[in-house]
């Protein structure tokens, strides 16, 4: 699961995201045709608790619209959501490719974009020298002054990959003083206070996200993982059976009625702890 606690040992990555929180998250049944269209259906299933369908979907949005970068960074998400570090870490290079497209341009552009020996080493080098490209955007003060929430996000998956769980929560932190309504960030806040083994204060924030979308699957299935952590076996069970029950019932999207692996996993292993 996204941005998911693992129950023995709290080691799972985050993240989600990209521009998610900005952009309506319920779909129709009608096929996507556009690559807006398809980001929105591929952030419906991330939020679902269906990563491949989401792979699929943003997938898709990136052929039909290779410089669109919330789908970019939401890819690379899903990617990691399944181990995928070399997948989610391409990912990422498009991402920053869009950001130099963009508003970054200035930045990144003219030659100033310079890979170094760690890109083709791969692994951390080349994950540190994205950290470094994205660190200067944010320092940039391309955007007079305001903090950027997008560079929070990502900077915030990528110390997560690192395991450098203190930065990510600051990077999540900032990212929610200019996004306080938004639910994915309070999510991946909590799963990066339980993965540095904070469980207990990461409930609060799996509620907050809870009470701003109640119908979030992602969510109530770590905030289950947090809860096993914890102990509270019970609890953690009756989270799980919500979620698979507002995901059996999803209507809003054609894959209605698919339920998840994992879900059905992790609720097994609760029931008998």
């Amino acid at each position: 699961m996204e941005d998911a606690p693992s129950p023995s040992s709290s080691s799972l990555v985050s993240y989600s995201d990209s521009e998610e929180s900005s952009r309506d998250t319920t779909t129709t049944t009608t096929t996507p045709r556009t690559a807006d269209e398809y980001l929105t259906l591929g952030l419906h299933h991330q939020i679902f608790e269906r990563e491949q369908l989401a792979i699929e979907a943003l997938s898709a949005a990136t052929s039909l619209s290779p410089w669109l970068g919330a789908a970019h960074l939401a890819l690379a998400t899903s990617f990691a959501n399944e181990g995928l570090r070399d997948r989610a870490y391409d990912s990422f290079e498009r991402w920053i490719e869009s950001l130099e497209k963009g508003r970054y341009g200035g930045v990144l552009g003219g030659g100033r974009w310079v890979k170094g020996p760690g890109w083709e080493e791969g692994g951390e080098a080349r994950q540190t020298e994205m950290v470094e490209m994205v660190l200067q955007c944010a320092r940039s003060g391309e955007g007079e002054g305001e903090v950027d929430a997008e560079l929070q996000v990502g900077l915030g998956v990528l110390f997560t990959l690192k395991a450098d769980f203190g930065k990510a929560e600051d990077c999540f932190v900032a990212a929610l003083l200019e996004r306080p309504d938004d639910p994915l960030l309070f999510n991946r806040l909590a799963v990066t206070l339980t993965n540095s083994g904070k469980a207990e204060e990461a409930l609060a924030y799996y509620n907050a996200a809870l009470e701003l979308h109640p119908g979030y699957v992602r969510c109530r299935a770590n905030l289950a993982v947090a809860s096993a952590n914890l102990g509270h076996y019970r609890e953690a069970a009756e989270h799980l059976i919500t979620a698979l029950t507002i995901q059996e019932s999803d209507n809003g999207e054609p894959m209605n009625g698919v339920t998840s692996y994992t879900l059905w996993e992790a609720l097994n292993s609760s029931l008998h702890m």
